[in-house]
């Protein structure tokens, strides 16, 4: 789950709201302050590592400081797989 620590709201995934101009895009949004879902499949994200042969530790599990990853939708919400990209 992931917090903006200035509002406190969690960062939640609607796949019910689509967004404009784009094939395939769903919103995220921030639920209210204090606010707290709980895990639960659209509130829970995964941290992905991007693939990069120079990489020091290339088969670590780990996501280390500095690396480039990609925010992805729990596979469980949607049939494809979703990521976070912003504009």
């Amino acid at each position: 789950m992931i917090q903006n620590q200035a509002t406190e709201g969690f960062l939640v995934m609607d796949i019910g709201a689509r967004v404009a101009n784009v094939e395939e895009g769903y919103s995220v949004s921030s639920t209210s302050a204090g606010q707290n879902p709980g895990p639960m499949t659209r509130s829970v994200f995964q941290l992905v590592k991007e693939e990069n042969p120079a990489e020091m530790f290339p088969n670590d599990e780990f996501v280390r400081y500095g690396q480039k990853v990609r925010l992805v939708a729990n596979p469980y919400l949607f049939r494809k797989s979703l990521q976070i990209a912003s504009q």
